[in-house]
């Protein structure tokens, strides 16, 4: 894969707890089980191109329900 130049600044959010259980910036879970993006082994962070589709990715995954001190 080759690095590429962007002729815009790309923007994407990430709902998470900085500081506690769900770090914004933390790709663990990624390289533990293989992803719709990634092979095990390879970390990466999932981000949303919008606010709304990162928080409809944690209601998902959160059965309805946010966990506490969610910030993006």
């Amino acid at each position: 894969m080759t690095a590429q130049t962007l002729d815009r600044t790309l923007s994407s959010f990430r709902i998470g707890d900085p500081a506690g259980t769900y770090p914004i910036f933390d790709a663990t879970g990624s390289t533990i089980a293989p992803g719709r993006w990634n092979t095990p082994g390879s970390p990466i962070i999932y981000t949303s191109e919008h606010y709304s589709t990162a928080l409809l990715e944690k209601l998902v995954h959160g059965s309805g329900r946010l966990p506490p001190n969610q910030h993006y």
